[in-house]
């Protein structure tokens, strides 16, 4: 059993109950051997100025029976966990769910799902007082698996892998020294990461006025 407390950035006046002022929690029990994080939605859209969910509502799909999180992996290559949630009173368009979501039992009113990133969002419903039953699955990964990993991207959107056109030249060639010689993807992420986890880069709340990559150049060696 868990619990998470959250205060939801997209909340608008309409979505809210007559409650809203108590504390949100939402609680879960599940058969999975450690806590779970619950996602709501991807925030993928960048116009310019801010993040922002993309909705896709032109691809979303009815929320009946499974749920295709596009690629195949045998059984024996992934672990199912199932998880029952109930969200109480927070209240959002987007549902609460562990990742990957293959099905969700028991809700009220109707949903679609995003074939691109798997979120779950109500088509004339919302989150609250919502209790419901989500069967997900991840795969298996090691270290030791991941860094055998050498074959292209499948099945993953260009939006989720293209670098955007006007980074900074400093960002690449950053990434590209501290990358190294790293034979893998794994080994280059990795070498990546543990760079902005070093002394080596700083990170403050603090930063100049600026705005979108206007404020990028320096971070790298900030």
């Amino acid at each position: 059993m868990g619990h998470l407390n959250r205060s939801q950035p997209d909340d608008h006046p309409r979505r809210q109950p007559a409650d809203a002022g108590q504390k949100r929690r939402i609680t879960y029990a599940t058969d999975a051997a450690a806590p779970l994080y619950l996602r709501t939605v991807t925030v993928d859209n960048f116009d310019g100025e801010s993040w922002g969910p993309d909705d896709r509502d032109a691809s979303r799909l009815p929320l009946v029976g499974q749920i295709d999180p596009g690629y195949a992996l045998p059984a024996n290559d992934q672990l199912q966990q199932v998880t029952a949630i109930d969200t109480g009173i927070f209240s959002s368009l987007y549902l609460p769910a562990p990742y990957a979501p293959e099905s969700a039992r028991g809700l009220n009113g109707r949903w679609t799902w995003d074939p691109t990133t798997l979120s779950i969002q109500g088509t004339d419903a919302t989150s609250w007082r919502q209790k419901y039953v989500v069967t997900s699955s991840v795969p298996k990964l090691s270290p030791e698996v991941l860094a055998q990993s050498s074959a292209t991207v499948r099945d993953v959107p260009d939006d989720f892998t293209r670098i955007p056109g006007n980074v900074p030249e400093i960002v690449r060639s950053t990434a590209a020294d501290v990358a190294g010689s790293r034979a893998t993807p794994y080994g280059k992420a990795l070498a990546i990461q543990q760079y902005l986890r070093s002394a080596q880069f700083t990170y403050s709340l603090q930063s100049r006025a600026a705005t979108t990559a206007t404020a990028c150049p320096s971070w790298p060696t900030s």
